[in-house]
């Protein structure tokens, strides 16, 4: 019963914490460029006196910024995987893409040259194919049927398939639903995107939904959107809201539409030719540590996803609520593409993953 409360207190307090910086006055800054980022210093203080000469370090990559609920999320793992091996580790949290962006992390995790990240399906997607599905338009009616998914037999499936390709996948945290901003116009049918210039993550699947709905999809780097929205290069782009919050979308954008086209997690990976040097037990503590801290990441960015969609109505994001009628008619274009997909993630995975949300119905 106290390690119940204990447990309660803390998420409490981490939730607190993050709710803080989304309605503070101080907005997270986004550099303009990948070699600004690379001369950002990790979360926690690498020149710290008191650190033992013989800690192993632990590097775990990460592109958003130091405020993200991901990071808050790493920050607790940090604490409680420390205290769990008697301060053995020394765990490196580089946020703001410090290592470089998600696709260059991954491939140095997949390469043994960095421990972790913590990324999006996307990047993963490049040398794991059947992770891809998760990029498939409406495949989640709610954020519990999305839990079900990544906490049964299709997550392990998944992880599986991730192992075999050199990742070890610890932990599903949580990106959200993906929301459409733009500075043209409201949006509330397909026939408002047509011919808007959306930036969309490197990634057919994306690419090719957002071409059927109309618009002209321009693939580009987290790091440059900013920019891309404030110079007009681009009319809009998608993301859940702690990522529009945390990239300071709205302050160059006009209107957001809770469009919930794509349920995003995050997925936090593993080197496996490093993860093999550590010993069993660490590797046990690891994983475990991983896990516990799943359901505080959800609590805390869905409390931060409230909260930062209210900050920028705020600040003058004019946000219009789709009715599940609009949202029927977004669907109902684009759900018939699934199965135009399955030579990039297999139709296993999909016939897989048919199955598991038949279950959460």
């Amino acid at each position: 019963m106290k390690k119940r409360i204990v447990s309660i207190i803390l998420i409490a307090f981490l939730v607190a914490s993050l709710l803080g910086g989304c309605l503070s006055n101080e907005k997270p800054e986004v550099p303009n460029s990948e070699e600004e980022k690379t001369n950002e210093s990790p979360v926690n203080d690498l020149n710290n006196a008191d650190t033992p000469k013989d800690q192993k370090v632990i590097k775990i990559s990460f592109a958003g910024s130091d405020t993200h609920p991901i990071t808050k999320t790493l920050e607790e793992f940090e604490k409680q995987f420390e205290e769990k091996t008697q301060r053995r580790y020394d765990i490196q949290i580089f946020a703001n893409a410090a290592l470089g962006d998600d696709l260059k992390a991954t491939e140095q995790v997949k390469a043994g040259m960095l421990d972790a990240v913590v990324t999006s399906p996307s990047p993963v997607g490049t040398i794991v194919k059947e992770v891809m599905v998760f990029d498939l338009p409406f495949l989640f009616s709610s954020e519990e049927a999305a839990d079900k998914i990544l906490s049964g037999d299709f997550a392990s499936y998944l992880d599986n398939k991730m192992l075999e390709k050199g990742l070890v996948n610890v932990a599903w945290y949580e990106d959200g639903f993906r929301h459409l901003t733009n500075s043209k116009k409201v949006v509330v049918s397909p026939e408002d995107v047509k011919g808007m210039k959306i930036r969309t993550m490197e990634n057919p699947i994306h690419l090719a939904a957002w071409k059927t709905l109309g618009a002209n999809p321009t693939p580009m780097p987290y790091t440059e959107v900013f920019t891309a929205l404030q110079q007009h290069v681009i009319d809009g782009q998608e993301n859940p809201y702690p990522t529009i919050y945390d990239g300071k979308f709205y302050e160059v954008q006009d209107h957001l539409s809770t469009t919930g086209h794509v349920y995003s997690p995050f997925i936090f990976i593993y080197s496996k030719k490093l993860f093999d040097k550590l010993p069993e037990d660490d590797q046990k503590i690891f994983k475990e540590v991983a896990k516990e801290t799943e359901p505080i990441n959800r609590k805390i960015n869905r409390a931060a996803a409230q909260k930062c969609r209210e900050t920028m109505e705020a600040n003058g994001l004019k946000v219009t609520e789709l009715t599940l009628e609009q949202k029927q008619i977004f669907q109902e274009i684009l759900i018939p593409i699934w199965d135009d997909f399955t030579d990039i993630f297999g139709e296993e995975a999909l016939d897989m993953l048919k199955q598991e949300l038949e279950k959460t119905k």
